[in-house]
């Protein structure tokens, strides 16, 4: 999941109460009947939301980053302000957290019925969250953390949804680290995939991450705690407003070039994923064991039928291969 490069934020105010207000949609996969009422309830909760953070909340802290007045303004309208919705103390209340959250747009709903259908298979009585705002993936799952609290984020282009129940472990563990994310299929490092100057925005060098294994943004599960929201959200986001960072001169995400030692550079950039791997190595000082999945069992994968069985065979990720019967 890549950040849309020619994406260029320069969403007003305006625009951003118009799509965030009217165009959330909320899925209750459980209880098709409340839909409707769910869905006016959001819509107030949002618009009450966005009143407090414009009346009361005091100025975000920008540091180094030299962001623009709008971008200050933008980031307190994603929740970076005195007034942050964290957990636990913002949700005490919650017993469905985390709920599933992932955005989609017309050229990728496929994507959000797939999921929603493993939802439905595997985990019936978990609510789904739909964003179709057309915004970043920082911004939708941003935006969701601030409802909620705590969140399963799946990618908007990942073709890669739940093939088990068994999230037990992996929430366990995201409520003691904050963050729970897996590791790429390839094993590659972050180095490996990241702009040399991206480090350096962040005032780092590649070499410190070279022994990094490098985390897919596609799934994760995340908790708004303060540590998340001050360390790992705010940075990201900050990053993500700056094209400086985001985007540096000649990054591109195609024509990689794997070289030995496997740790260079390869010339693909995987942009908003290659920023979340510099500030998770810096978050939790290079030990990925704290934020990178430690359990067993295989929770996303492909479930697709072939001609050779009447049983749908499961492709999974992150693990060995699995049939589900």
């Amino acid at each position: 999941m890549y950040m849309e490069i020619d994406m260029r934020l320069k969403h007003t105010v305006i625009l951003f109460f118009f799509i965030l207000i009217t165009t959330i949609a909320i899925w209750l996969v459980s209880t098709p009947t409340s839909n409707i009422q769910t869905i006016v309830t959001e819509t107030h909760k949002q618009i009450t939301s966005l009143k407090l953070i414009k009346s009361k909340s005091k100025p975000v802290q920008t540091h180094h980053l030299g962001l623009t007045e709008l971008n200050v303004v933008y980031l307190e309208l994603l929740g970076f302000s005195s007034l942050a919705r964290l957990f636990p103390s913002n949700f005490e209340n919650s017993h469905s957290i985390p709920i599933i959250v992932t955005g989609a747009t017309s050229g990728n709903y496929e994507n959000a019925i797939l999921l929603v259908e493993s939802v439905q298979k595997h985990l019936h009585n978990k609510t789904v969250v739909i964003f179709d705002l057309g915004l970043g993936s920082y911004e939708l799952l941003k935006q969701a953390l601030n409802e909620y609290g705590a969140i399963i984020w799946i990618g908007r282009e990942t073709e890669e949804y739940f093939v088990s129940a068994d999230i037990n472990a992996a929430v366990a563990q995201a409520q003691k680290s904050g963050i729970v994310a897996w590791m790429l299929d390839t094993g590659d490092a972050t180095s490996t995939l990241t702009h040399p100057k991206m480090f350096s925005y962040f005032k780092t060098t590649a070499a410190k991450y070279r022994f990094q294994h490098m985390i897919s943004s596609s799934h994760l599960v995340i908790y708004n705690t303060k540590e998340i929201h001050n360390n790992v959200m705010l940075p990201w986001v900050q990053c993500a407003l700056s094209y400086s960072c985001i985007s540096p001169t000649g990054a591109e995400a195609n024509y990689c070039n794997l070289r030995k030692p496997r740790y260079l550079y390869s010339g693909c950039h995987h942009y908003d994923e290659s920023a979340l791997n510099i500030i998770l190595g810096q978050a939790f000082n290079f030990l990925d064991n704290k934020y990178t999945y430690s359990g067993n069992s295989v929770i996303f994968g492909r479930e697709m039928t072939t001609n050779s069985s009447s049983f749908p065979e499961t492709t999974a990720r992150y693990s060995l291969d699995v049939t589900v019967s």
